[in-house]
């Protein structure tokens, strides 16, 4: 069996360690974060992915941990409740649905804890360079620390080390989509009960909700913008874009954009997709958003992360050498990211047929 290494410990990454491991592959993941991250908005697990985490035996701890939204409302940027619904949220076309929508740190933990005893993991750790051979690859850590093994794999996400390191600067791959977001978690000062409340223009708009126990509140805002946005680490810069662009509005939504000076887990990015001709080169490969992010506006991130670490793990199971499985893996998954990637994210067209549009039987 092979020796792998996966840089990131998200949605990706745990899930291909978790399936790679059952296959008796020696796994080490290594995550540049100290911890597992918490906080991070609710993500949907979808179409092909809902029967991914049956396969994985997952499904009922992931629908024990599903949100409980009964609705929204919609606000104007006075502070007025202009629409309500119970019959669905943004983000969510019908509460009734299979789907599932939980949040990303719940997800995670339970992949990470489905995992930790079969897994290596290396928090407060990254790959600083790659030297490949005959033998394999030697992953050099910035600790120093060197790995030698049969395949590295970045799931790193939408700012992706390894695939820097593999394919080159990311204004290469990532496409820019024209707005940047932030969420973060708050003490639910509002007292949100199992509801949702937005305000959307074409330009800027706040969505928030409470968590499962309604204790706190997860804060997403966003603005279009022409250009890349604050330094991805300059977490004072992201306060002071996304502030400049929202604090006026009033009522219940401009109470918890007051709460973004507290906030201690904002993340804050350009939406992007990554669009690659080919997610492999010799023994690197990449999965998740590191490889084909549809962006965080079609919905369907999670849900790519994983049938992609599936479509992986499944190749290099059946396969006598890492080419080969790599080419089976980018074959077979390719018309499935086209098909997610191509969602209108203004409207969400397109989304129930491309939901389902990986064929398991290939």
């Amino acid at each position: 069996m092979s020796q792998v290494v996966i840089q990131g410990a998200g949605i990706a990454g745990c899930a291909l360690a978790l399936l790679l491991a059952r296959e008796g592959h020696g796994v080490t993941v290594v995550e540049r974060a100290s911890a597992p991250r918490s906080g991070g908005q609710a993500v949907d697990v979808r179409g092909a992915a809902l029967k991914v985490v049956e396969q994985m035996g997952l499904a009922a701890d992931i629908r024990a941990r599903r949100t409980k939204l009964r609705g929204m409302s919609v606000y104007d940027e006075g502070g007025r409740e202009i629409e309500t619904t119970t019959e669905r949220t943004l983000g969510r076309s019908q509460l009734d649905s299979e789907d599932i929508e939980l949040f990303r740190d719940d997800l995670a933990k339970i992949l990470l804890e489905e995992t930790e005893k079969h897994v290596e993991y290396c928090f407060g750790g990254e790959i600083a360079s790659l030297r490949e051979n005959d033998a394999g690859i030697a992953a050099h850590l910035v600790s120093g620390e060197r790995r030698m093994v049969d395949l590295v794999v970045g799931a790193d996400g939408l700012r992706s080390g390894v695939r820097r390191l593999a394919f080159g600067p990311d204004d290469v791959h990532v496409r820019p989509l024209g707005i940047y977001a932030g969420v973060y978690t708050a003490p639910n000062r509002i007292a949100l009960q199992d509801w949702q409340i937005v305000f959307r223009t074409p330009d800027r708009g706040a969505i928030i909700y409470p968590t499962r126990d309604n204790s706190e509140l997860r804060v997403a805002l966003y603005f279009a913008t022409r250009d890349a946005g604050p330094a991805a680490h300059d977490t004072a810069a992201q306060r002071r874009a996304l502030k400049a662009h929202l604090e006026d509005i009033g009522g219940p939504i401009g109470t918890m954009i007051k709460e973004l000076d507290r906030a201690e887990d904002l993340y804050a990015d350009g939406m992007a997709q990554v669009r690659m001709d080919t997610w492999s080169r010799g023994r690197v490969a990449l999965v998740g958003d590191a490889a084909f992010c549809p962006s965080p506006l079609t919905g369907q991130g999670t849900s790519l992360a994983l049938v992609g670490a599936y479509a992986l793990a499944r190749e290099l199971a059946g396969s006598v050498g890492h080419e080969a499985a790599l080419a089976r893996y980018e074959k077979r998954l390719r018309p499935f990211v086209v098909a997610n990637q191509d969602i209108d994210i203004r409207t969400g067209e397109g989304i129930d047929e491309a939901k389902n549009a990986f064929d398991f039987d290939a």
